[in-house]
């Protein structure tokens, strides 16, 4: 196993533990908002930012941004629905006992695979990601050149790295699989 593995490992027990102090009814939701975050980010994450604001120069860094601006509002309305749910099954859940704590262990779970996933694919997107052309610079810019060359340096050698992590993972490949079924 290696650190990425146990990243997912984390996240998978944070999960649960989630699960079990929120209930069924508050994770249902929240399940539900990771979906649609997941959903909404993979079709709109890269171009998000450039609605925004232009001064990103990496689409992967770009990329990156929308997904977290995306889950935010989504996790927004999702808080607000959870309120509002909360309110209106008051009776019920409290009733629900030992199943609502079952309940959100569950959803808590399945959860923590939708997180995990989206952290796969989120550094996946950042990793294999082509540089940018330098071709369209000016040969008197050189600072700017320096900047790039020192930028994509440091990109690549962290993008080696989640590389490495992506292909030794354990759980990675359980997680590809798991995304037909989501």
């Amino acid at each position: 196993m290696n650190l990425l593995d146990w990243i997912f490992s984390g996240i998978f027990v944070l999960a649960a533990l989630w699960g079990y102090k929120a209930g069924l009814v508050n994770l249902l939701v929240n399940a539900v908002a990771i979906y649609v975050g997941l959903f909404f980010s993979g079709l709109f994450a890269g171009r998000i930012l450039s609605l925004i604001w232009n001064g990103v120069q990496s689409e992967a860094i770009s990329t990156a941004i929308g997904y977290v601006i995306i889950f935010i509002g989504v996790f927004l309305v999702s808080r607000i629905t959870i309120s509002i749910v909360n309110k209106a099954t008051k009776p019920i859940s409290s009733q629900m006992g030992w199943g609502n704590k079952l309940g959100g262990i569950l959803i808590g779970l399945i959860a923590g695979i939708l997180i995990a996933g989206g952290l796969m694919t989120a550094t996946a997107r950042y990793t294999y990601v082509l540089p940018q052309s330098t071709s369209n610079q000016s040969s008197d810019n050189i600072q700017s050149m320096v900047e790039t060359a020192a930028r994509s340096y440091v990109e690549g050698s962290i993008r080696e790295k989640l590389d490495v992590w992506l292909i030794e993972s354990q759980i990675v490949p359980s997680l590809l699989n798991l995304r037909g079924f989501v």
